[in-house]
């Protein structure tokens, strides 16, 4: 059977490219370099620069930095459970980036803390180099590849969830993911067999770090022998490359099923949403996590119809696939196919428009541009609802308080100033600093069975919306959800990141608790108020 012909222009074409530059082929390819430079200089400080001014990991990791000590503690065997918020989940997540994680601390005398703090940025740094491989491969020159470079190292939802503490897997997923994808691409190009174990074992490395990355690298190798492998000898290639992944994968799954059977994979797979309204973001033209004007996105969704009116389709079909397959990380993974096609946006459309105007324009567009998307990009960790941000020194002083002075049998209700789960850094590290059971957090559950994630999924909100409300709104909430609770920890933080336009978390219900006989303050700091239920 042939394989359908969408391959894009050789790089090495002299064909002049719409929105280049007209002076020489030097001045041009020169110019591309110094574009593909700066965009990837800018993507490494832009991911780099929420860690190193942070003194903590940003947003989450809490689990992960448990289960970075439980390998450490158990000389590197996986554990049957993790040691984390009671030590009931089981340790089945891909487990690739936690190792890597304790050997660096074993063979180097790096802590564990952080690691979880800078590995997750540095990885997500590494990751453009596999996306500007790609880009050379689905794009039609070097000038549009140094465009989707400096579209990737912005788009803020190539990489905010990549470089939290919890990041230490999806960075490293993401980063397998690409190369995996790159080499697919290559295998099926050229059907040479050379490539096969090279995409077997990226796929393999890929699985072993992230389950949802490893399906982001099977369907898009999927629509790369759709689109570039429709051949008998690609088919087998596919099918070898398959089995030599799962086996190479196989220590890992193997002993996970050992331990626990399927249940943890069968709840996991659960949890991803899935629904028609995947596609709503699409629609909102929200899902790149832009502060301000949404500019990447509507250029990206420009580049997506101009490809597919060039009759390039697999980027387009690529982008839409992503959405429908997984509604939850799809917003990452298009964040591929969507720097592709801002750059072919920029190049085909509005570029070569302004080059009718002035020789100058183009050039003034793309400063702006720079400019524009320098600031938005910087500016991600000011919104009350950023993810991008680090539970403060104060809070957690106040969970090392609470390790120090109550009951190790005790069982809190942790509320914090966030309604949304992933945000809420104060639920996933109060169960580390605090060394105590959190009844609310969500963090692990995807790997119990019963339903038990979604089941916390809805109710997390309901108890952190008790933070206006009084405490009777937690007494209801603990009944209704049958939460046995001996103490409350509230926040303090501040809503959002600037401090003179920020307001206190839960000042209602830290007022109602102060007010309440039935239940004693204990703790009443610049971080927290902790407060134990009074003796019957």
């Amino acid at each position: 059977m042939q394989a359908i012909n969408t391959s894009p222009m050789r790089l090495s074409q002299p064909a002049q490219q719409p929105g280049q530059p007209t002076a020489s082929s030097g001045w041009r390819r020169l110019l591309s370099l110094a574009l593909l430079l700066v965009g990837v200089e800018l993507g490494l400080f832009v991911r780099l620069y929420f860690v190193l001014t942070a003194d903590f990991p940003v947003n989450d990791g809490g689990m992960f930095y448990a289960m970075i000590q439980d390998l450490l503690a158990n000389d590197f065997v996986l554990p049957r459970t993790i040691s984390y918020n009671g030590g009931q989940i089981p340790f089945a997540y891909p487990p690739l980036a936690f190792y890597l994680a304790a050997f660096l601390a074993r063979s180097t005398g790096w802590a564990p803390l952080s690691i979880v703090q800078f590995l997750p940025g540095v990885v997500s740094g590494a990751t453009i180099l596999p996306f500007l491989l790609l880009s050379r491969k689905l794009l039609a020159s070097r000038w549009q590849v140094g465009l989707a470079v400096m579209a990737f190292a912005f788009i803020p939802r190539s990489f905010n969830w990549e470089i939290m503490g919890g990041g230490l897997t999806r960075s490293l997923g993401f980063f397998f993911a690409l190369w995996a994808i790159y080499a697919a691409l290559q295998l099926f190009r050229t059907r040479r067999a050379r490539y096969v174990p090279v995409v077997a074992a990226l796929a393999a490395l890929t699985i072993l770090s992230h389950l949802e990355m490893g399906l982001f690298a099977a369907a898009t190798s999927v629509l790369l022998f759709l689109f570039y492998g429709r051949n008998r000898r690609s088919l087998v290639h596919a099918l070898l490359v398959t089995g030599l992944a799962v086996v190479l994968a196989g220590p890992w799954w193997w002993t996970v099923l050992g331990y626990h059977g399927l249940s943890p994979f069968l709840a996991a797979a659960q949890t991803g949403a899935h629904s028609w309204l995947a596609l709503m973001p699409l629609l909102l033209l929200n899902f790149t996590n832009e502060p301000f004007s949404g500019l990447l996105v509507v250029l990206g969704l420009l580049g997506l119809f101009v490809a597919w009116a060039d009759g390039k389709r697999f980027l387009p079909v690529w982008f839409v696939i992503l959405f429908l397959l997984d509604p939850r990380k799809a917003a990452t993974y298009s964040t591929v196919p969507l720097a592709m096609a801002i750059a072919i946006a920029l190049d085909q459309m509005i570029l070569p428009r302004l080059r009718i105007r002035s020789r100058w324009l183009p050039g003034l567009l793309l400063a702006i541009f720079l400019l524009h998307t320098l600031i938005s990009t910087l500016s991600i960790s000011l919104g009350e609802t950023s993810p991008v941000q680090v539970l403060p020194q104060e809070e957690r002083q106040a969970m090392a308080w609470v390790a120090e002075n109550t009951p190790p049998e005790s069982r809190f209700l942790v509320i914090g100033p966030s309604p949304s789960w992933p945000r809420d850094a104060t639920s996933e590290w109060f169960p580390v600093l605090a060394e105590r059971l959190s009844l609310a957090t969500v963090q692990g559950t995807e790997w119990l069975p019963d339903g038990r994630f979604e089941e916390m999924a809805e109710a997390f909100p309901e108890l952190q919306r008790c933070g206006t409300d009084d405490v009777r709104c937690v007494e209801s909430w603990a009944q209704e959800n049958r939460a046995d609770f001996t103490h409350i920890f509230v926040s303090k933080s501040l809503l959002g990141a600037d401090p003179e336009k920020g307001r206190e978390c839960c000042a209602a219900l830290r007022f109602s608790l102060a007010q309440d006989p039935d239940y004693r303050i204990l703790y009443d700091g610049p971080g927290a108020l902790v407060v134990a239920k009074a003796a019957p």
